[in-house]
């Protein structure tokens, strides 16, 4: 299997300097083409366990971008040519391709449309109006690589354990004439897990968008991938009784969290409160 010693890029420090975050960002770019010059069983082989952080994103990001190519691809090769001759679907069965690389197992068919995060397929039109949460199916095929055999609850209900956390988002005011945007780190996150039969686990993660400080109104939210994705796994590994690794003391400063403007909070999720000070645990244990 492959480590770390496979790749010329070794194990990334925090806390560095400018000088040391030049280096940072140039093995950064190092290791991320040496993503790009793997074939795919090397690239899906990697245990990304034994990376850091920053080289875990990176990997969950070129597989992203794999994954992403692979269906466009196949959706253009079963596009019709000039001269195919269109039969009428049968009544009742559905004319859906299948698409290649993992299958996303779900309970439930038909996905809840949510924004993607920018490391994953292009963002939906934002003409729809926002939601005050969201789930991401969309994501399930990168957490079922870390947590094989788990599967995604398609569904909003309780679970029969919920844990709460937050996440780091990017927002954008849905309101033309404002045009706001902004960071947090405290986007509150509900992970629940289910019991299927035979022992089997569910999960789902319900992410609360936020209100805009300007206007109020809710804004088009972009979930950072890479944590999102730890916070899943890292979760299910547990509920799995699995070893799971101490996660280091890395934080992000962004703007102080507001209870008046998170769906979380006014929904009784969201652990924060208002504070003065900037928010500081986005990568904490929780």
């Amino acid at each position: 299997m492959a480590s770390n010693d496979d790749l010329s890029v070794g194990p990334q420090q925090q806390g560095q300097g400018s000088t040391g975050a030049t280096n940072l960002s140039n093995a950064d770019d190092i290791f991320q083409q040496e993503l790009q010059n793997m074939n795919k069983a090397t690239l899906n082989g990697l245990d990304i366990s034994k990376y850091t952080r920053r080289q875990r994103y990176l990997i969950d990001q070129e597989r992203c971008r794999r994954s992403t190519a692979r269906k466009l691809a196949a959706a253009t090769s079963k596009q019709p040519g000039p001269s195919a001759k269109l039969l009428p679907p049968s009544a009742g069965v559905s004319s859906r391709p299948d698409s290649p690389g993992p299958k996303v197992i779900s309970d439930d068919p038909v996905p809840i449309p949510g924004p993607n995060s920018p490391d994953d397929t292009p963002p939906r039109p934002t003409t729809e109006p926002p939601k005050s949460w969201y789930l991401f199916p969309e994501h399930h095929d990168l957490v079922v690589q870390q947590v094989p055999g788990v599967r995604f609850k398609n569904s909003n209900v309780d679970g029969f354990y919920e844990w709460p956390t937050n996440i780091l988002g990017t927002f954008r005011c849905s309101k033309k004439k404002c045009k706001n945007e902004w960071e947090s780190g405290v986007v509150s996150t509900v992970i629940r897990k289910y019991l299927l039969p035979g022992d089997r686990l569910a999960y789902n993660a319900k992410v609360f968008n936020q209100r805009c400080m300007r206007c109020k109104s809710l804004g088009y939210m972009t979930i950072e991938q890479g944590v999102y994705i730890e916070r899943i796994v890292r979760r299910l590994k547990i509920w799995r009784n699995e070893t799971v690794e101490v996660l280091p003391g890395y934080f992000k400063e962004t703007q102080p969290h507001k209870s008046s403007l998170c769906e979380g909070c006014k929904a009784g999720s969201c652990k924060r409160e208002d504070s003065a000070r900037y928010n500081r645990s986005l990568f904490g244990r929780r």
